[in-house]
């Protein structure tokens, strides 16, 4: 029996500023949540990660994934 995904979003800190920030659609960053890109595939959020992940000089720190 397949495992059912739970829709998220891609959560990440500025550790610049100390804010907590979120992945849109259109592949920015944004301090507000509702604009956050909501993932409701399990491939297409790894794909999302994929993208998002950050480089070792990035001043983000990727928080992934929340525990159920």
């Amino acid at each position: 029996m397949s495992r059912h995904f739970t829709p998220k979003v891609i959560t990440a800190n500025d550790l610049m500023l100390g804010d907590a920030i979120w992945l849109t659609e259109d592949d920015r960053w944004t301090r507000d949540i509702a604009q956050a890109e909501l993932i409701e595939d399990e491939a297409h959020a790894t794909i999302r990660l994929l993208f998002a992940k950050p480089s070792p000089r990035s001043p983000l720190a990727l928080i992934w994934p929340m525990p159920n």
